[in-house]
């Protein structure tokens, strides 16, 4: 019966299947235009194989290829199937969706310990590019977990809002099912000082993830950072003091500052959002 499940399984992948929703030109369903083309095709190509007896192994296997794919391939219906027997069917059908088992150690911080807890189902990346990991571990449970996240403190992971930071990274963890847990994590990628303040020093620690510059008529923004710390912050004023910027009770302010083809002057402060987030507040007067 299990060599049945699975050559049914992987049969209904290789074969598609009729897609019961109607799409306009553009790839959306005319009946919920607020779900993504790719999405929605996942959805429709694959919704009649819940008549077979899939087992919940090859669910999460679909589930872990969809993240990856920007839109369902459907195979024609003479496309061949390969030979496949009970020892090596479940190797081959893992194989054909693309799902890995291993550890993704580069894909992770290096600091970030292995969970070494019941198996690895697969994992893969998510829409956030190569550093955005979804792991799946089975047969594990809310002990094993705890004893995880230890070991992610002891790592020196901070808690924070019900994920754990380090440097670029952010983990995340969540019970699926109560067997199954997901594991995710996501590296930041840094952006580059903003041309309109390069009369100042750039501050390199930390990581610049966001920045809104002033339009039209506003002459103020905010520059958003995550792993920055106070000591971060005192070693960045130190060179603010060698370029010329008064620090007057956290405000940083410089004058004859040109923008916008005026001659102003520019001020700025901090403020934090949690323990390694700040914001940069400035201003042009």
């Amino acid at each position: 019966m299990k060599k049945l499940i699975i050559i049914v399984s992987i049969a209904a992948v290789l074969s598609g299947c009729t897609s019961t929703v109607n799409t306009d030109s553009n790839g959306g369903n005319n009946g919920n235009n607020s779900i993504p083309k790719a999405e929605q095709g996942f959805a429709e190509d694959f919704k009649p194989v819940s008549q077979y007896p899939i087992s919940k192994d090859m669910v999460e296997l679909l589930f872990l290829n969809s993240l990856s794919e920007e839109q369902v391939i459907v195979p024609s219906a003479s496309t061949s199937l390969p030979e496949i027997n009970e020892e090596n069917a479940m190797e081959a059908a893992m194989t054909m969706l693309g799902v890995k088992t291993d550890w993704p150690k580069d894909y992770l911080s290096p600091d970030m310990p292995a969970y070494t807890k019941g198996k690895i189902n697969g994992w893969n990346t998510g829409g956030r590019g190569e550093y955005d990991i979804f792991i799946l571990i089975d047969d594990t449970n809310r002990e094993d977990l705890d004893e995880y996240i230890k070991n992610l403190k002891d790592n020196g992971f901070k808690e924070n809002n019900r994920a754990y930071e380090k440097d670029a990274f952010t983990v995340k963890l969540q019970f699926n099912t109560d067997t199954v847990l997901q594991i995710s994590s996501y590296r930041i990628e840094g952006m580059k000082w903003p041309e309109m303040l390069s009369f100042i020093p750039p501050l390199t620690k930390g990581y610049l993830v966001s920045i809104e510059e002033p339009a039209g008529d506003v002459s103020y923004g905010t520059l958003y950072f995550k792993g920055l710390t106070k000591a971060d912050i005192k070693e960045w004023e130190e060179k603010l003091i060698a370029a010329g910027v008064t620090i007057d009770s956290g405000e940083y302010l410089k004058e004859n500052v040109e923008y916008n083809g005026k001659n102003c002057r520019f001020s700025a402060f901090f403020d934090s959002a949690a323990i390694d987030e700040w914001g940069l507040y400035f201003s042009f007067e």
